[in-house]
């Protein structure tokens, strides 16, 4: 099954690219999930902010997500590494769920690997964060 490119804010993009060819983020992330947000990067669909459909989870977005197995709803913020704090329900992009959600529309059916097979969830909710409004948001340096 083919999947449709993931659409991201040309800001987000670069961004993004930036940290994922980081050494320091080479030094502290799993290299498959580096190479996997990569080639998705390289695959997106960019667009200009103005023209971000709503449904579109981006950077600093907030997410409600439904496990299709158990039916459980979770609510998250996707955010940059420095800013993650799971007990807040702040979720990294540099995590296999954060990762696997960016750039992702409200109704997908998203998967990523967990230990005991794989973690499906449908998007059932989003709502533009700080970053999707104010280009200027907290971005990683080397």
């Amino acid at each position: 099954m083919k999947r449709r490119p993931i659409t991201l804010t040309i800001d987000d993009y670069a961004r993004l690219r930036a940290l994922v060819s980081s050494k320091v983020t080479s030094a502290f992330s799993d290299p498959t999930l580096l190479r996997d947000l990569y080639q998705e990067l390289t695959r997106a669909r960019l667009v200009e902010l103005d023209e971000m459909p709503e449904e579109v989870i981006t950077m600093n977005s907030r997410i409600t997500l439904r496990d299709v197995q158990t039916g459980r709803v979770e609510t998250y913020t996707l955010v940059y590494p420095q800013r993650a704090d799971i007990a807040n329900r702040r979720l990294s992009v540099l995590s296999p769920a954060g990762a696997a959600v960016l750039g992702h529309y409200r109704g997908d059916d998203i998967r990523w690997p967990i230990a005991s097979g794989w973690r499906i969830v449908r998007v059932e909710q989003v709502e533009a964060g700080t970053a999707a409004l104010a280009p200027s948001a907290v971005c990683p340096k080397e």
